[in-house]
């Protein structure tokens, strides 16, 4: 678990670890340069619990903190947790046995994710998956479902066999230092060709809170790491035949590349806290029309067909296709409005 300066969210988080059924566990804090008192609350935990461990560094962002813990742990499977989220009963004792029972390097499960500002929540939606094994090939077929379902967009709602992570030397790149690492370490888990799980039950809530979450704040990495999905999309997919997984599943392909490059990219360039001009807001889109890694069918999509699989990326992707970037921002501005997209 990375550290920064988590506040009164600390203690609830390692509490949610700590009291799992599964009591053979290894608690690794990795203090990340904390100024506000959780430096000292990680050692406060390590002295009444022997589980926990505590690494105390200079500040290097939640990609190099995570890489110190996965060198010196030592666990059978692997797991992670945000400073501020929580784990619910049974997470590690129901997942692990499902990964034994199974022979499985990944077992991915429900979460919950809570949007809250202050003490006041403001929404609250569970994310599900159905109960279901994935081997080998089969998971890359299945990568972009998986991802739309949101099964592979996160890495705190699963867990990981240690040996598979760091024999394909697997490791969190410290480029990301705003958001979309843990879609480019699932990314790169996928490319190993995994045996993967899916668990139906909830065991995570993941808590968005509006002025403390990083993910919430403007920085132009967001933007980078949105622009450059598709080539890395393009490269975690190159041990399978690519060709016939972005042929089979067309529309959601293109679904995707709204979803991740397109609408991550216009929702950061709308944020109040953008410092750019229209200009330069419309040259960084301009890029995906000339990104050699987007596939030439993603600018044929039939938009009747967009708009009757999802209505809100079919309104997007005609906007987009179009250029009236104007209009795009427009409809990201009344989603902020209403909270609905």
């Amino acid at each position: 678990m990375p550290v920064y300066n988590s506040g009164e969210y600390l203690k609830t988080a390692v509490e949610s670890i700590l009291s799992q059924s599964l009591r053979e566990i290894e608690l690794i804090l990795v203090d990340d340069g904390s100024t506000d008192g959780s430096s000292e609350r990680c050692d406060e935990f390590a002295t009444s619990d022997e589980r926990v461990k505590v690494i105390h560094q200079k500040n290097a962002g939640i990609c190099a903190a995570r890489n110190v813990a996965l060198r010196i742990a030592k666990g059978e499977y692997l797991a992670f947790s945000d400073h501020d989220d929580e784990y619910l009963p049974g997470l590690l004792e129901d997942s692990l046995n499902f990964a034994l029972e199974n022979h499985l390097d990944i077992v991915k499960y429900g979460h919950n994710v809570v949007k809250i500002r202050g003490r006041k929540l403001i929404e609250s939606r569970a994310v599900h998956f159905e109960t279901k094994e994935y081997y080998k090939e089969c998971v890359g077929d299945n990568y972009i479902k998986l991802f739309l379902q949101g099964a592979l967009t996160c890495v705190w709602d699963g867990i990981y066999r240690r040996h598979f992570i760091i024999s394909k030397n697997i490791q969190f790149d410290t480029f990301f230092t705003s958001g979309g690492e843990d879609v480019d370490f699932m990314g790169k888990i996928i490319s190993c060709q995994p045996n993967l799980g899916t668990l139906s039950k909830v065991f995570y809530n993941h808590y968005i809170r509006l002025g403390f979450s990083t993910s919430t704040k403007f920085n132009e990495n967001k933007i980078l790491s949105s622009l450059s999905f598709p080539r890395r999309f393009f490269q975690y997919l190159t041990p399978y035949d690519f060709r016939k997984i972005v042929d089979d599943n067309s529309l959601l392909y293109v679904k995707l590349l709204m979803y991740e490059t397109v609408g991550n990219a216009i929702n950061i360039l709308n944020s109040s806290q953008c410092p750019y001009n229209f200009k330069k807001k419309r040259e960084l889109l301009d890029l995906i029309y000339v990104d050699k890694y987007i596939d030439h069918s993603f600018f044929k999509c039939s938009n009747y067909d967009l708009l009757k699989n999802s209505f809100s990326y079919g309104i997007l992707y005609f906007l987009f296709k179009r250029r009236m970037y104007h209009f795009c921002f427009a409809l990201y501005t009344i989603r902020s409005i209403s909270g609905k997209f």
